[in-house]
């Protein structure tokens, strides 16, 4: 199955079916951010629909409050054919981790931490996080967005198995 492109070039089933996957993490991403990112009681009225923190908050003149979350886009490493997306969102107190990554064979389980440094200056393993099988993963951390960005620079990397952690596969500086 190949797709034609609007110049005419044919794209391989792989590539569109790539490409379809991100941009459906991105999209389930952003949607995960929205929601996790409100704070209790942070709506004046249940009726009204409202971007979390920007709009029904501006009183006395204050300015909104950006939103507890951020978005950490996974590039592939070493040829590996995985790239993905992470949601880091604050719910309660505690950091939401949501990860999405295209190009993982099913069944697969490659582990998954936040590292210090960067993805070209990989260092320790700071936060351990749950496995990503097949294609996706969810873990929480028990402290605040706060302290995450404070201890920049990190990197959420994937490897490629349990037995092959000095492997690579997909990788994403935290900003």
């Amino acid at each position: 199955m190949e797709s034609q492109t609007e110049t005419g070039r044919k794209l391989p089933a792989l590539k569109v079916l790539t490409m379809i996957v991100a941009l459906g993490v991105i999209t389930l991403g952003a949607i995960f951010l929205i929601v996790f990112s409100q704070k209790k009681g942070s709506q004046k009225s249940q009726n009204s629909a409202s971007i979390p923190n920007v709009s029904n908050q501006q009183e006395e003149g204050k300015p909104p409050e950006s939103p507890a979350g951020m978005a950490v886009l996974l590039s592939e490493v070493g040829g590996s054919g995985q790239s993905g997306i992470a949601v880091i969102g604050e719910k309660d107190g505690k950091i939401l981790v949501a990860l999405g990554i295209s190009g993982a064979s099913k069944g697969s389980v490659e582990p998954a931490h936040i590292h210090t440094g960067s993805c070209s200056g990989l260092g320790n393993v700071k936060y351990p996080l749950k496995d990503v099988v097949g294609d996706s993963s969810g873990t929480t951390l028990d402290f605040g967005i706060d302290k995450l960005r404070n201890e920049l620079p990190l990197a959420l990397n994937v490897h490629k198995s349990a037995s092959e952690q000095d492997i690579s596969v997909a990788c994403g500086d935290i900003k």
